[in-house]
């Protein structure tokens, strides 16, 4: 029956949950400092602390159910990418996502600036629109419009109310078009292609330092931080030079 089957998935969650909670403080005692400094796994407790409120916690209101389990199933698959990734095999293909997302974001980071300015502009030609569709009528729509258009979904086009302002909107959009959707996009389409060609032109060197980090990680779960002893005795020998005439 469905609730011997929701009863089975709870249970097995649970013991997942468990195991994991086990892992997590494992890590913590074994080597606290780079434990707290990974982002990985803050991560980790947040998965933790989101799939328990989930399980062991009653919600009345099933929108918020719905939208912590939207979020526990995103960090919970995305926390087995990066498990998986680990693998020598796979590691090439975690090093190409993770460099080109890296690289995206601090390239986005610049370029926001003319995509919010265009938003804003938006916003400002169309926002007297009668029509309750239109999704510039407040500064955070136009905002959000703009970044699905610079995917280049252009829907709104023919309700785009260009009679307002016939030259300047058209003007603008034009330009948009040929900044965003043509340069900007290539331009990141151009960058993701380098960054993967001399991710596979290094791709044993990417699977050799995979399993020097896969053994490191092993070694600092079971010894705590196995290379310890090697920044003890440098701080030893610098205390040492500095204490002498």
């Amino acid at each position: 029956c469905v609730g011997c089957v929701w009863v089975c998935l709870w249970v097995m969650v649970l013991g997942f949950l468990i195991a994991l909670i086990f892992r997590e403080l494992f890590q913590l005692i074994s080597s606290p400092i780079t434990y707290i400094m990974s982002l990985e796994n803050w991560l980790e407790i947040s998965l933790i602390v989101l799939t328990s409120f989930l399980l062991l916690c009653e919600m009345s209101c099933i929108s918020n159910r719905n939208q912590i389990s939207a979020i526990v199933i995103l960090l919970s698959w995305g926390e087995l990418i990066l498990l998986v990734g680990r693998h020598p095999a796979l590691a090439t293909h975690l090093e190409m996502f993770k460099r080109v997302t890296k690289n995206f974001l601090q390239f986005l980071v610049w370029y926001s600036i003319l995509i919010i300015a265009f938003a804003l502009s938006f916003y400002m030609l169309f926002r007297n629109d009668a029509d309750t569709d239109n999704k510039f009528n407040d500064p955070s729509s136009a905002t959000f419009k703009t970044i699905v258009m610079l995917t280049g979904e252009f829907d709104t086009f023919g309700s785009l109310p260009f009679s307002l302002h016939p030259i300047v909107s058209h003007a603008l959009f034009l330009l948009f078009i040929f900044l965003i959707a043509i340069v900007l996009v290539n331009l990141l389409n151009g960058l993701a292609v380098s960054d993967t060609q001399a991710i596979r032109a290094d791709a044993e060197i990417v699977a050799h330092v995979s399993r020097v980090k896969l053994i490191h990680y092993f070694e600092k779960m079971a010894l705590g931080d196995p290379f310890s002893w090697i920044r003890k005795a440098q701080n030893h020998t610098n205390q040492t030079l500095n204490t002498k005439p």
